[in-house]
């Protein structure tokens, strides 16, 4: 834990303890030339404004009574050298009453030992000592100051008690131990050692070994107690012999304290230091800081482990950093800094940098300036995280909405097409179906074979819409079926190209060409799933090219492999849209009025897969497009 670290507790809800608490907490730099924080307790004790220290950090003894302020005063510069300090003394208030100080101070080290700043906790144990002075008093005329020693100890925070060694008898406890305990004091006038059986399991054989030296030479004990509603508090308890003449303990003063606040704040400081260190290395956050008056940059282990340096390796310096910075982001990097330097605002940003490696990493910041007590920026601190794969990860995210918007858009359009396409051949069914039910008398032979075409030819289109949309529904379910057998490859393309032909009416000039040895012995092929493919990607060429141009289909029988080439001099497909062309339901931005569902493409690649070959499309608008689909002949080997 450093400086950076105690400025961000400080303001975590531990920070609102150090404001809530009685005692007064405190940090300075390590040579106390700096206050860096101080609970507002001190003005209630000291009658003096926090601002006074905050500007001169020098006038913290001023108010120290200059019979202890020597004392004091050691044991600061012991304090100074890594000594710890435990002191009580008095202070005079501005209105000129004395207060008793109990301070306690030690310093705080980085993991490397260096002292970064000390840290204390003061309190007023002015009540405390007025007690004490009191019980003294009472040695000497107890029955005299007894009346004055009640109402002192009746009115304190603190339990104040008196025992009797030889008679094992409780002389006095006052009222506090009712609250602490949650039991009443009558229990120990009639039992003096219950009230060690409120002591916490863990801690009771510790206090219990120690019970005898604490009544014979006092002491101090700190432990815990369980309360009878089950609630843990934690006890400072401390002891004061008083001897007689013969230097006999004939007395046992003493005065417990609950300090059970103060040790939940010291725990989640605690805590937090660990937490904090456990937190960076597990979530990979880096932290860094920035001196103003060196220009020196630190930073730490995980976040040279980020930017891809050795972390036994000297540290880059602040223009290194900027030089990996990516071009594009060193100004929106430099103005948070500016601006941060020169106003003191906060800033978090993300930035790409290159390391070293060459690699790019997407890096997010966070910056917070440090003032001095004059206000002015000395320091900013802050973290880094690597937030590579996150912005990857919402990258694809956001792709894949985009693709299922797409997708939805696509089958919205597709149920249009489709009811549209559907409505058409259904009503010529219909009107042809009347005709024939109500005039069949008055139609001729001709007129009747005219109308059973039509019929025929509408039932033909919904068939092909329907077996589309059931191929394209098994090949998604993974139920498209692979059957190879033998085909004769030749044979089937001359059927498909005269098919084609008569319902063309010879609107384009189709050719078929065939090279190799396809025509020698019949290849292994799913015959329904070739002819599906050739014939979609032949039905594209007719309807995308213009009246009386050509269209060439090649079939090239290789060793090992059969390639079919079908090029027309059609609209062309643009290039935007050639990476989409196999999704389902897509179709080219071209396409104008042209009716088609944006299911044929995609099916043929299902064909292709199913073969273990693969597809190509080389188009240019305007001029035509080639679609090159290669099948293995070794892929039947696997039937």
């Amino acid at each position: 834990m450093d400086l950076n670290d105690l400025q961000l507790v400080l303001k975590t809800p531990l920070g609102q303890v150090f404001q809530r608490i009685n005692q007064v907490f405190w940090v300075c730099s390590a040579d106390m030339s700096e206050t860096l924080y101080i609970s507002p307790s001190y003005e209630q004790i000291w009658g003096r404004s926090t601002q006074s220290l905050y500007e001169c950090p020098e006038s913290f003894t001023d108010p120290i009574c200059s019979e202890d302020r020597e004392r004091v005063t050691a044991a600061v510069e012991g304090l100074l050298v890594g000594v710890e300090m435990d002191q009580e003394y008095r202070i005079i208030r501005p209105d000129s009453s004395i207060r008793w100080i109990h301070d306690r101070a030690f310093p705080l080290r980085d993991e490397t030992g260096h002292v970064y700043c000390l840290a204390g906790i003061a309190e007023d144990i002015t009540a405390r000592k007025q007690a004490q002075e009191a019980l003294k008093e009472s040695e000497q005329a107890f029955s005299e100051s007894e009346k004055r020693f009640r109402q002192i100890a009746e009115n304190i925070d603190e339990v104040v008690w008196m025992f009797d060694p030889r008679a094992n008898q409780i002389l006095y406890i006052n009222p506090v131990y009712e609250q602490i305990w949650g039991r009443t004091c009558q229990s120990l006038y009639e039992r003096p050692l219950a009230w060690m059986e409120a002591i916490h399991p863990e801690d009771q054989g510790r206090v219990m070994g120690a019970l005898e030296k604490r009544t014979t030479s006092g002491g101090e004990d700190i432990y815990r107690i369980v309360r009878p509603d089950g609630e843990i508090r934690w006890i400072r308890d401390r002891a004061f012999p008083v001897w007689d003449e013969t230097g006999q303990v004939y007395q046992v003063i003493g005065v417990v304290e609950d300090i059970t606040e103060r040790k939940i704040a010291e725990e989640k400081l605690r805590k937090s230091e660990a937490n904090l260190l456990s937190a960076q290395r597990i979530a990979h956050v880096g932290s860094w800081e920035f001196d103003v008056r060196s220009q020196q940059l630190t930073w730490s282990e995980e976040k040279l482990r980020i930017f891809g340096f050795d972390p036994t390796q000297p540290e880059p310096t602040y223009t290194q950093l900027v030089e990996m910075i990516h071009p594009d982001d060193r100004p929106i990097f430099n103005q948070a800094v500016s601006r941060a330097l020169a106003e003191g605002t906060s800033y978090e940003i993300v930035f790409r940098i290159k390391r070293p490696s060459g690699q790019i990493r997407h890096i997010e910041t966070r910056g917070e300036a440090i003032f001095n007590s004059a206000g002015q920026v000395v320091q900013l601190f802050g973290t880094v995280v690597d937030i590579t794969e996150r912005k990857q990860a919402l990258e694809e995210t956001l792709k894949a909405l985009q693709r299922e918007r797409e997708l939805s858009e696509a089958k919205s359009r597709f149920i249009a097409m489709t009811s549209h396409d559907l409505r058409t051949p259904l009503t010529t069914i219909q009107s042809s179906v009347d005709l024939l039910k109500h005039h069949h008398l008055k139609l001729s032979e001709e007129k009747q074979q005219t109308h059973l075409v039509r019929i025929s030819s509408a039932v033909g289109q919904m068939t092909s819409m329907v077996q589309d949309v059931l191929l394209l529904s098994e090949g998604e379910a993974g139920q498209l079926q692979f059957t190879p057998a033998p085909v004769d490859l030749g044979q089937m393309c001359r059927s498909l190209v005269a098919d084609l032909q008569v319902a063309d009416k010879n609107q384009h000039s189709l050719t078929f060409a065939v090279s190799g040895e396809c025509e020698t012995s019949p290849l292994l092929l799913d015959s329904k799933l070739v002819r599906y493919t050739l014939t979609n990607i032949l039905s594209n060429a007719l309807k995308y090219s213009p009246t009386g141009s050509a269209i060439h289909f090649d079939l090239t029988w290789h060793q090992d492999q059969v390639v079919f080439k079908i090029q027309d001099q059609g609209i062309g497909i643009p290039s935007e849209d050639v990476p989409r062309l196999f999704e389902s339901f897509y179709r080219a931005s071209n396409v104008g009025t042209t009716p088609g569902t944006g299911l044929g493409l995609a099916i043929i690649k299902q064909c292709v897969d199913l073969h273990g070959g693969n597809i190509a499309v080389d188009s240019v608008v305007g001029k035509g497009t080639t679609f090159t689909v290669t099948l293995p002949l070794s892929n039947s080997s696997q039937v």
